[in-house]
């Protein structure tokens, strides 16, 4: 726990000084920052095509026992419910995920433990952007989410992240 309580602070700290993240697909952006949730993460975020991003994050779980853990999503945008509203976007996204975890070795063998393997999300992203401003607030909420872990086990995730980000 005396590790969790040093580690958490470290990451929070650098997320927090290095403050901006992930490209909207409305742009040809990319775009590197920070989300407070599940997981507290550093996150990096790039247009593919025009309704495919690639965003990957690096972080910590919410969890105490949960190490280091790196999250890569392939996100397909469904549908964007305010698609004319050029500075808030409402978008829907299905996105296949593969999570790779640390745990330490005094952490459980159940439940949270066991984060590291293959799953499909379902993400609801709320964005508020500027007009002439390259950073937007970002809220994402993934509320379905089955994994198969590594351990042959399937369970079901919830991830959530307030975010603030700066595209290149």
């Amino acid at each position: 726990m005396r590790t969790f309580r040093i580690q958490f602070p470290l990451v929070l700290l650098a997320s927090l000084l290095i403050f901006a993240s992930v490209a909207y697909a409305r742009t040809d952006k990319f775009a590197l920052g920070a989300i407070l949730g599940d997981p507290v993460a550093i996150s990096l975020r790039g247009k593919v095509h025009k309704i495919m991003n690639i965003a990957s994050s690096i972080g910590y779980g919410f969890f105490p026992k949960a190490g280091p853990l790196l999250n890569l999503d392939v996100q397909f945008e469904l549908y964007d419910f305010l698609k004319n509203d050029r500075t808030l976007g409402l978008i829907f996204s299905m996105a296949p995920r593969v999570t790779f975890a640390y745990y330490p070795k005094n952490a459980e063998k159940k439940g949270d433990r066991a984060k590291g393997g293959i799953g499909m999300l379902a993400v609801f992203t709320l964005r508020l952007m500027w007009r002439d401003a390259p950073f937007e607030v970002v809220f994402d909420m993934a509320p379905v989410g089955v994994m198969s872990t590594t351990d042959g086990n399937a369970f079901y995730d919830f991830d959530f992240g307030l975010g603030f980000r700066y595209c290149f």
